[in-house]
This record gives C-alpha cells, structure tokens and sequence, in this order.
C-alpha cells in the first residue's frame, strides 16, 4: 500500500470508530464490485477496512 492508500484507510477507520462510539446501529458502506480482486485504485483500501471485525450490523454497496 502506498501513501495515498494507507491515509485513505486510516479515513475509513476513523469514520468507523466514530459510528461505534457514537452508538450507531447499522453502517452502511460504500464499496466497489469484487473489491477483493478488482484492479481500482481505491481497491486496496475498501479490502482492508474490514467492517466485519467491529461487529456492528452492515451492508456493503457495491457501487458499477
């Protein structure tokens, strides 16, 4: 991951914290189609931040 990227991730899990301490019930977050394996320049970053992991119910869109 380069620069770009790693300041892109740490946007995604600032905003994520900040849904689980302000007490929010559902996240629903924008994405890209096949994100696992797609070649986009954000990509890398929607793989990473992993909503899962914060155990908050979700949807993913996965914007085409």
């Amino acid at each position: 991951m380069d620069y770009l990227d790693q300041y892109n991730l740490r946007q995604h899990k600032v905003a994520v914290d900040a849904a689980v301490r302000a007490g929010v019930g559902f996240i629903v977050y924008t994405s890209v189609v096949d994100a696992e394996n797609s070649s986009l320049f954000l990509a890398p970053v929607y793989r990473a931040t992993d909503i899962r992991e914060y155990g908050i119910p979700y949807a993913f869109m996965r914007n085409n």
